[in-house]
């Protein structure tokens, strides 16, 4: 699904890393390891005191008390992990 696609559906796009791009109320951030941690929206996440939390780091909270299984395609460098 490409940006277009996503911007239909009614998902919000903001273009560029800006710590204006966060609502003033946010409880969650979940981030790429690829994000630099001087990122503008991290660091205004974390200077609201919002749970900020890397993709890996998500994934184990919701899936700790599951059984997972992860399986990496090495052509498309995709993740898919089935809980």
């Amino acid at each position: 699904m490409n940006t277009d696609e996503r911007m239909k559906l009614g998902v919000v796009v903001m273009i560029g890393q800006r710590a204006e791009n966060l609502p003033a109320r946010v409880d969650l951030v979940v981030y790429s390891p690829a994000v630099s941690i001087n990122n503008p929206e991290l660091v205004a996440a974390r200077a609201r005191d919002a749970m900020v939390l890397s993709y890996p780091e998500m994934l184990g909270l919701i899936s700790s008390d599951k059984f997972t299984i992860e399986i990496y395609d090495k052509v498309s460098w995709k993740e898919f992990v089935f809980v």
